[in-house]
């Protein structure tokens, strides 16, 4: 019986399952309402695979580039299909979701972290380091050439950040 709680309960946070939408009481207010339970799962695991072990800047920057590409007209509306968005192609816009296990989290520790900063982005409790950025991709990636044409804000924790 233990063993099967564990297993429910990481499937519904581990990745953007189809987990259905409830509140949760020991989360601070949400800065927006859309941003629920399953938004949060979605963020935690981006941010555990984007930048886990990279800092608190590294991990809200993240964060806020996902939350911006919510909020514009160029990309889905909600947290969990911008982390999906090309995968279903084979085409991901976060790498890790077509390279790697998305659904397992073997740091404990770093998987608290992400939490802690996507609890407090999608909380509005940070500023966006980013200043909009929607873009971003590892310090020692080579990415497409289409990167050239946009406007580099910053690094935060190994990754480069664009508007």
């Amino acid at each position: 019986m233990y063993r099967l709680i564990l297993v429910v309960m990481a499937l519904a946070l581990s990745a953007c399952t189809d987990v259905q939408t409830r509140a949760v009481s020991e989360t601070p207010p949400m800065a927006r309402p859309d941003l629920d339970v399953r938004s949060l799962a979605c963020l935690t695991e981006a941010i555990y695979f984007e930048a886990g072990n990279k800092g608190e800047p590294g991990r809200q920057a993240v964060a806020h580039v996902i939350l911006n590409r919510v909020a514009s007209k160029n990309f889905p509306d909600t947290v969990c299909s911008v982390i999906k968005e090309g995968q279903d192609r084979g085409n991901c816009q976060f790498a890790y979701r077509c390279d790697l296990d998305y659904t397992r989290f073997i740091y404990d520790d770093q998987k608290a972290l992400a939490k802690a900063s996507a609890r407090a982005v999608m909380g509005g409790k940070t500023a966006d380091p980013t200043g909009g950025a929607r873009f971003f991709h590892a310090a020692y990636a080579s990415p497409g050439r289409w990167f050239s044409s946009l406007e580099r804000v910053g690094n935060f924790g190994g990754n480069i950040f664009y508007l």
